[in-house]
């Protein structure tokens, strides 16, 4: 079995941005997610939650590591 394809949208998101990834594994999700966030260069916030009745993992963008604002 093919694992799924993740395209997260960390390049299009401000700091506050999140999302949220219907799961039944919600760890290997956000084992997922934090690798990810990594490769990208930004710092995230992760939930295990239940919204509207569906377990998922929400991710919140704090950062882009090295960005200095203006």
């Amino acid at each position: 079995m093919l694992e799924p394809e993740y395209n997260f949208p960390f390049l299009a998101m401000k700091d506050g941005d999140s999302f949220v990834i219907p799961t039944n594994s919600p760890e290997i999700i956000r084992n997922i997610i934090l690798r990810e966030a990594k490769r990208f260069g930004v710092k995230v916030k992760l939930s295990c939650r239940v919204e509207e009745g569906i377990l998922c993992v929400r991710c919140w963008m704090l950062e882009r590591y090295g960005r200095k604002d203006t």
